[in-house]
C-alpha cells in the first residue's frame, strides 16, 4: 500500500513539473510575441502621435503656440527633407507634402516626376543623412514666417568609398493655408 502511494506521488510530481515546464515555455512564448507586437505599436504610435501633436499645434494661432508649432515642424521637416539617397526613389519628399503648402506640393511633384524620368536610382549609391541642431525663428508677422535650421550632415559616396561631415543651415519660409502652418520654401545655404 505505501508503494502504491508513493508511485502515485512520484507521478503526480512528473505532471505537475512537466505541467509547470510547459506552462512557462508557451507563456514565455506568448510573452516574447506580445512584447514585440508592443515594441512595434509603440514605435507606430511614437511616430502617429508626433504627427498628431504636429498637426493639431499647427491648428494653434497663438504666438507663442505659433512659435512652438513652427520650431516643430522646421526641425522634423529639416531632418527628413535632408536624409535621402539616389535610391530612395524621393521618399522622403513624399512624406513631407503633409507639411508642404499647396504650391511647394506641386513644385515638388514637378520635380520628382522630372527625375524619375532621368532614372537616377541604378547610379551608385550616394546618400545623405541630417539631424536637425536647432531651428531659430527669423521672423514671423501674420501668416508668414521665415526660419533657419542648423544642420549637421553626413554625406555617403560608395563611388569613391568615402563619407564627409559637415554643417548647413537650410532656409525654411513658412506661410497659412487654412490656418495651418506649411513650408512654403526650403532651400540649403552655402555650407559652414
Amino acid at each position: 500500500m505505501q508503494k502504491k502511494i508513493i508511485i502515485v506521488v512520484i507521478i503526480l510530481l512528473i505532471l505537475a513539473t512537466a505541467f509547470v515546464i510547459f506552462y512557462y515555455y508557451f507563456r514565455g512564448q506568448e510573452t516574447n510575441q506580445n512584447t514585440n507586437q508592443l515594441n512595434v505599436n509603440q514605435e507606430t504610435n511614437q511616430t502617429l502621435n508626433l504627427s498628431e501633436n504636429l498637426n493639431q499645434n499647427a491648428n494653434i494661432s497663438e504666438g507663442s503656440a505659433d512659435q512652438t508649432t513652427i520650431n516643430s515642424i522646421a526641425s522634423a521637416y529639416a531632418e527628413r527633407y535632408g536624409s535621402y539617397s539616389n535610391q530612395n526613389n524621393f521618399e522622403n519628399l513624399e512624406d513631407l507634402k503633409i507639411w508642404m503648402s499647396k504650391s511647394l506640393q506641386k513644385t515638388t511633384d514637378d520635380y520628382i516626376v522630372a527625375q524619375r524620368a532621368k532614372g537616377l536610382a541604378n547610379q551608385v549609391y550616394h546618400g545623405y543623412t541630417t539631424t536637425t541642431l536647432s531651428a531659430k525663428i527669423d521672423s514671423i508677422a501674420g501668416d508668414k514666417a521665415t526660419v533657419t535650421v542648423s544642420t549637421q550632415r553626413r554625406e555617403v559616396d560608395d563611388n569613391t568609398n568615402q563619407s564627409k561631415t559637415y554643417y548647413q543651415d537650410l532656409s525654411l519660409k513658412f506661410i497659412k493655408e487654412e490656418s495651418v502652418w506649411k513650408v512654403n520654401e526650403a532651400s540649403w545655404q552655402s555650407i559652414k
